[in-house]
C-alpha cells in the first residue's frame, strides 16, 4: 500500500505525458525489485549528483532529484546527494551551494519548494523539484537495498542523525565527507551508522600532470589518508578516493598508482572498502578497469553508462574464471577438528623452569630441582575440564632440553629427578588424566635444545629431535590431537658444556621435507601448529590472544625470505591467500607461561577469558590458554576459579537461543568450509534492516549487538562471494546485559609476553 501512495505522489508533481507516467511506474518497479544484477561490493558504486552528467541515449534526471535517485537504485548503485538546510531549518538535497546568486541557507523552504530544477533539461522535466531529505528517506524506508551517499555540507550532525534514525535507515545512509572528525561524530550519533571518507587533493581545478603539481595533490591526500590510517580506519566503512585521471600519461592517475595501490592494501587489511572516482576523463572505460585491477572494490562516476558497462564486463569475466578459480581447503584432520567443534584448549607449561623461576631455562639446570610434593595430574586436568577446555597440549620438552618423560634420546630427562623416585613419567600421567576427563591430548616438543651437545648438527635432528617425536607419537601415549612446533629457534645455551651461541636456519629441522610427514604417518588425525604452509594452524603474531575482526583462515604463504609479508596477514588472513591456515591464538592465563609466585595477582578473570573467546573463536580462530601448575604440582586456586568462571559465562552466553519475535543481542554464524572460505561479504537483516555487516564468516563468526533487537524475520544475506559458498547458518541468543557489559569491559593490565617480544626481535 505504501508503494502505491509513493507512485501517486510522484505522478502528482506536475503534468507529464502518458509515456512519462508509464516510465515512472516501470522505473519504480525496477528500482524496487532490481534488474537482477549480483554485483557484490560493486553495488556500492556511487553515481555523482544522483545521476551523473547528461549522456546521449540515456534518460537523465536533474541532479540530486528524487527521480535521479530512483534511476540509480534501479541500476543497483548508490546515488550521491548533498545535504543542506534552509534558513527555516528544512533539510534539502541540492548539489550547488547557491541558486540564482543566493546561498541555499538564505532561502526559506516556501521560496524553494515550487522551483523547477528540471526546466533546463527540457519541458518534460519542468515538474522536477528540489527534494527534501525527509522525502528521500520516506522513499527508502522498508527497502534495505536502497542506499545513499549523503554528502555533508551545512547541517548539524544531531539534526540529520535524528532524521536517519527516525526512518530506521542507519544501515542505508552513508555519511559522506572529507573530515575524519565528522566520521567520528556520526559514529557517536549513530553507533550502527555507515560512513564514507572522502579523499580529495585540496582543489577542484585541473591539476597539471607535472611532478611538482602531482606531488602537491598527493601530499594533501596523504595527510587526509594518514589521519584515518592512524585510527586503522575504525570510523570509515568506505574510503573514497577522488582521482584525477589523464589516459595520455604513462601513469594515468593523480595521486600516483603506487600511492593508490598501497592505500587500497592498507584499507583492505583493516577490513574496509576502497572506492575510486576518476573525476576527469570519467568517460574512459579503461580507467575503471585499471582501478579494478589495483584492487578497488567499487567506483564513483559522473558517467554511469560507462561505469555500468565496465561493471558488466568485470562480472562476466569473473563468471568465466569461476571454474578455474578455487580457494585453499582444510586438510582432512583439520576439517574433522572443525566439524567436531574443538575450539578451546590449553597448553600446559611445567618443568624445571617452574622451580628456577624462569621462562626459558639455559640448559644446565640440575634435574634434581624437579621435586613436587603434591603433583596431581587429575587436579590439573580436572580444573581445565571444569573450565570448558576440550583438550590440552602438554609441554613435554621446553627450550632447556629437559624431557618430562623417560626418553632414550638424552640423559637430561625426568628419570634423573626425584619425581616418583626416578620412575615417573609426567607426560603419561597427564595423558591418562586427559583420557579420564574426556579431553583431547597433544604434545609440545621444542625444536631448540639448549642442553644437547649435538644441537646444530644433523645428528641432533635425526637421533634426538625426530627420535623424541617418534617416542611420543608412536602409540605409547595414545592418539595425539595436536603437535606443537614452536618458532623459538637457536641462540645461546649450555650445549653440553660448550656455552656458545648457535644460529639455526629454519630448514634445519626438515619440517616440510621429512618431519611433518613423519608426524602424520605416526598420527593420521593429528593437527600441526607451526608457521609453515604445511602446518594446520598458524601463530597470529602475538601472545595476547588477539585477532582482527573479519579474520580468515585463508592467508599468505610463509616465505622466510619475505617474512614481513606473512606477518602482516597473521592476525587477519587474506581472501586470496594460498593456504588454509587458521590462527591458533595463544596467551597465558597468568603473565608468563610458567608459574611464578610474583604473578599471583595477574590471573585473567573469567570475564576477560570470555572476551578473548569472542575475539578469537568469534573470528574463526581457536583459543589456546596457557596453563601453569605451581611447584607443588597443582593448579593454584585462583587459576581454578578463573577457568570455572569462564565456563559458567560461556554457558550463560549460549543458553538461550532466541526464537523469531524474541529479543537477541548475540549472533553466531557458520560457513561450511569444505570448499574453502568463500564468503567475502554479508549482511544480517532484522525485519529487512541490516543490523550487522562483515566480510568473512568461516568456521564461526560471533557478533555482539550494543542493544537487544527484536525481529519477526531475520536473514543472513551473502553480498559477495568467490563462487558458491557452502552451507551458511546462524543462531541468535539473548545474553543478560549486565553479564555482557562485564565481559565487553573486562581489562588486563598485562602486555605482551616475553616470548613474543623475543620472537619479534629475532625475526
Amino acid at each position: 500500500m505504501r508503494s502505491c501512495f509513493f507512485i501517486e505522489g510522484v505522478l502528482k508533481r506536475g503534468f507529464q505525458p502518458v509515456w512519462m507516467t508509464l516510465f515512472y511506474v516501470a522505473l519504480f518497479i525496477c528500482a524496487t525489485v532490481g534488474w537482477g544484477r549480483d554485483l557484490g561490493l560493486l553495488n556500492l558504486s556511487m553515481v555523482h549528483r544522483g545521476d551523473g552528467v547528461l549522456v546521449p541515449g540515456r534518460v537523465n534526471r536533474p541532479d540530486n532529484s528524487l527521480e535521479a535517485c530512483l534511476l540509480a537504485w534501479a541500476d543497483n548503485v548508490v546515488p550521491e546527494a548533498d545535504i543542506r538546510t534552509t534558513k527555516d531549518g528544512v533539510i534539502i538535497a541540492y548539489h550547488n551551494a547557491s541558486l540564482n546568486g543566493k546561498k541555499m541557507e538564505e532561502y526559506d523552504w516556501s521560496e524553494l519548494r515550487d522551483v523547477s530544477i528540471g526546466a533546463a533539461h527540457g519541458e518534460i522535466w519542468n515538474h522536477v523539484r528540489i527534494p527534501t531529505w525527509e522525502g528521500l528517506f520516506a522513499a527508502m524506508k522498508g527497502r534495505p537495498k536502497w542506499k545513499i551517499y549523503m554528502d555533508y555540507k551545512n547541517v548539524p550532525v544531531e539534526q540529520s542523525s535524528v532524521l536517519v534514525k527516525k526512518f530506521g535507515l542507519e544501515r542505508q545512509v552513508y555519511c559522506h565527507g572529507c573530515s575524519y572528525e565528522l566520521m567520528k561524530q556520526w559514529r557517536q550519533a549513530v553507533p550502527n551508522g555507515l560512513t564514507s571518507y572522502w579523499m580529495w587533493m585540496g582543489q577542484w581545478k585541473q591539476i597539471e600532470f607535472t611532478p611538482e603539481r602531482r606531488a602537491k595533490g598527493e601530499a594533501f591526500m596523504k595527510n587526509l589518508f594518514d589521519i584515518a590510517a592512524a585510527d586503522n580506519f575504525a570510523n570509515a566503512d568506505v574510503v573514497h578516493f577522488l582521482i584525477q585521471a589523464d589516459p595520455a600519461q604513462e601513469d594515468p592517475f593523480c595521486p600516483s598508482s603506487a600511492f593508490l595501490k598501497d592505500a587500497v592494501e592498507r584499507i583492505h587489511k583493516a577490513g574496509k572498502i576502497a572506492a575510486g572516482f576518476p573525476w576527469t576523463h570519467g568517460d574512459n572505460p579503461e580507467l575503471y578497469r585499471k582501478l579494478w585491477n589495483m584492487g578497488f572494490d567499487c567506483f564513483g562516476t559522473d558517467y554511469p553508462e560507462v561505469m555500468h558497462r565496465v561493471i558488466a564486463e568485470i562480472k562476466a569475466g569473473e563468471k568465466k574464471q569461476q571454474v578455474a578459480v578455487s580457494r585453499p581447503v582444510p586438510r582432512a584432520a583439520l576439517k574433522e577438528r572443525i566439524d567436531q567443534g574443538i575450539e578451546i584448549y590449553g597448553i600446559v607449561h611445567w618443568g624445571l623452569n617452574t622451580f628456577t623461576d624462569r621462562e626459558w631455562g639455559y640448559g644446565d639446570e640440575d634435574p634434581k630441582l624437579l621435586n613436587p610434593q603434591e603433583f596431581d595430574a587429575d587436579q590439573i586436568v580436572g580444573a581445565c575440564a571444569d573450565g570448558g577446555l576440550q583438550g590440552l597440549v602438554v609441554v613435554a620438552k621446553h627450550h632447556d632440553g629437559f624431557c618430562l618423560w623417560p626418553t632414550k634420546t638424552t640423559g637430561h630427562n625426568i628419570s634423573k629427578s626425584p619425581f616418583r623416585n626416578g620412575k615417573g613419567d609426567y607426560v603419561k600421567e597427564m595423558e591418562q588424566a586427559c583420557r579420564k576427563r574426556g579431553l583431547k591430548f597433544g604434545v609440545y616438543v621444542s625444536p631448540w635444545d639448549r642442553n644437547n651437545e649435538h644441537y646444530g648438527s644433523d645428528k641432533y635432528v635425526t637421533d634426538v629431535f625426530q627420535a623424541q617425536i617418534r617416542e611420543l607419537l608412536g602409540g605409547e601415549y595414545g592418539e595425539i590431537f595436536e603437535m606443537w612446533f614452536d618458532g623459538a629457534n637457536g641462540g645461546d645455551g649450555y650445549y653440553g658444556g660448550a656455552r656458545t651461541k648457535r644460529r639455526i636456519p629454519l630448514p634445519y629441522y626438515r619440517y616440510e621435507t621429512e618431519t611433518f610427514a613423519m608426524v602424520r604417518s605416526l598420527q593420521p588425525k593429528v593437527c600441526i601448529f607451526n608457521e609453515s604452509d604445511q602446518a594446520d594452524y598458524r601463530w597470529p603474531g602475538n601472545e595476547r590472544g588477539m585477532l582482527k575482526d573479519d579474520c580468515r583462515a585463508t592467508t599468505a604463504s610463509h616465505d622466510p625470505a619475505n617474512y614481513a609479508n606473512y606477518r602482516r596477514y597473521a592476525d587477519v588472513g587474506k581472501p586470496d591467500g594460498v593456504v588454509f591456515h587458521p590462527p591458533e591464538a595463544d596467551f597465558p592465563l597468568r603473565r608468563g607461561w610458567f608459574f611464578h609466585e610474583k604473578d599471583k595477582n595477574t590471573v585473567r578473570c573469567g570475564e576477560f577469558l570470555m572476551q578473548r573467546y569472542l575475539n578469537i573463536v568469534g573470528n574463526a580462530g581457536t583459543m589456546n590458554i596457557g596453563i601453569a601448575p605451581d611447584r607443588r604440582g597443582l593448579l593454584a586456586d585462583e587459576d581454578v576459579v578463573a577457568l570455572r568462571r569462564f565456563n559458567e559465562i560461556r554457558k550463560e552466553f549460549f543458553a538461550k537461543e532466541a526464537a523469531l519475535g524474541e529479543e537477541f543481542n548475540v549472533v553466531v554464524m557458520t560457513e561450511d568450509v569444505s570448499a574453502g572460505e568463500l564468503v567475502d561479504g554479508w549482511e544480517f537483516l532484522a525485519d529487512g534492516k541490516a543490523v550487522l555487516t562483515g566480510t568473512a564468516i568461516g568456521s564461526k563468526r560471533i557478533r555482539v549487538l550494543g542493544t537487544p533487537v527484536k525481529a519477526s524475520k531475520c536473514d543472513l544475506i551473502i553480498t559477495k562471494s568467490a563462487g558458491t559458498p557452502g552451507k551458511v547458518a546462524f543462531k541468535r541468543y539473548l545474553v543478560n546485559q549486565r553479564t555482557l557489559n562485564r565481559v565487553m569491559n573486562a581489562t588486563t593490565t598485562n602486555g605482551e609476553t616475553d616470548t613474543a617480544v623475543w620472537m619479534e626481535q629475532k625475526r
